[in-house]
């Protein structure tokens, strides 16, 4: 059984992270964006596929 959804637009999410650190330590990239990769460690479809601040993030480099 194969199912295909359309394309994910993604989302938006807010962070405590001051925009002078993200420019001035190089996470941006060639198109002045950051791509941030977020992994769930429950395999269930949560309630609210929403971020907030109080969400831990953890950077990686």
């Amino acid at each position: 059984y194969y199912s295909q959804k359309d394309n994910d637009e993604g989302l938006e999410i807010s962070t405590t992270l001051d925009v002078d650190e993200l420019t001035e330590r190089g996470y941006l990239n060639e198109q002045q964006s950051v791509t941030i990769e977020i992994e769930n460690f429950f395999s269930h479809l949560m309630y609210s596929p929403e971020y907030t601040p109080l969400d831990d993030i953890v950077r990686k480099q």
